[in-house]
């Protein structure tokens, strides 16, 4: 499929797939990304947390980076253990059983080969990082190429390491199968994502206590709101009802509309009738900040 890398229309179709750079995060081996945060984007849309500038400076620079890699190693082949010019691809590919989906950053003009292109501050001595093999796995679940190689400029050295990896049809099993749990639980279970701290682990980063505790234990706090703003739907009810100017002629002229368990009143006019109760009801509820919902009587309120 052809999208534009990082475009509105790319970023939109990347939100219903796992893409190979966030795969990793599955097998809780993504030092940047957890499992949590992948969820959350995945549901939300955007992520937990933005990058911080370091970090978007060096993926852009990154890609500025890209040409003149490709131009380094057209100009040096058989040093990177290639026999074929490259090119850049930015061409995306899917594997829809599984919901992965993969950006190949160039590939061979004869079409055989796939590049993955990266920079980093740091010298890997020749060992490829965990979750950078699992990308490439994951891009040839997507697309099949009959060679994949990794080149890695060094910005601490400027010298270039490649690696030509190996296909590893165990380690690609996993990630199918933890990839098709991940969009079932984020589908029929998403708040357990974020109930235990332990899930949140990963290698270099952690996820800060503050956010742990914002998503955390969700299904509980909706409740206790429903049974706060219960308790003062019936209290100001009560009230409302001991009220001489609350006859049926007037309790029609405060309809507004009608909701799922009873009718909208407006703030303002339960504010003028009751103005204890209303200041006592919105200390209590706070999200009550437009309208109050109120039942017709209390046996409609379930």
């Amino acid at each position: 499929m052809n999208l534009k890398y990082l475009s509105a229309e790319w970023h939109a179709e990347r939100r219903n797939f796992v893409g190979a750079s966030e795969a990793a995060s599955l097998l809780k081996a993504n030092p940047f990304k957890t499992l949590a945060e992948l969820a959350y984007e995945k549901k939300e849309g955007s992520p937990l947390r933005e990058p911080s500038q370091t970090q978007k400076s060096r993926m852009f620079l990154g890609l500025d980076l890209e040409p003149k890699i490709i131009y380094d190693i057209n100009s040096n082949l058989a040093h990177f253990g290639l026999s074929s010019e490259i090119k850049a691809s930015q061409n995306s590919f899917f594997d829809k059983k599984h919901k992965l989906m993969a950006t190949i950053d160039a590939e061979s003009v004869d079409g055989s080969t796939a590049v993955e292109i990266k920079t980093t501050s740091q010298s890997w001595n020749g060992v490829l990082p965990k979750n950078y093999d699992i990308q490439v796995q994951t891009q040839n679940i997507c697309k099949p190429f009959k060679k994949h190689v990794l080149v890695v400029l060094s910005f601490k050295n400027q010298k270039y390491d490649f690696f030509n990896i190996k296909i590893n049809k165990a380690l690609q099993e996993r990630i199918k199968k933890a990839s098709l749990l991940f969009w079932n639980r984020l589908e029929n279970d998403y708040e357990s994502f974020f109930t235990n701290t332990n899930k949140l682990s990963r290698p270099a980063i952690g996820l800060e206590k503050s956010l742990i505790k914002k998503y955390s234990n969700l299904k509980a706090r909706e409740a206790k709101l429903k049974k706060e703003l219960e308790m003062v739907r019936n209290k100001i009810l009560e009230r409302m009802a001991e009220l001489d100017e609350f006859t049926d002629e007037n309790e029609n002229k405060l309809i507004s509309k009608n909701v799922f368990f009873g009718t909208l009143f407006d703030k303002k006019i339960v504010e003028a009738k009751a103005p204890a109760l209303y200041n006592e009801a919105t200390k209590k509820a706070k999200t009550a900040t437009t309208v109050l919902v109120l039942p017709r009587k209390k046996g409609d309120f379930k």
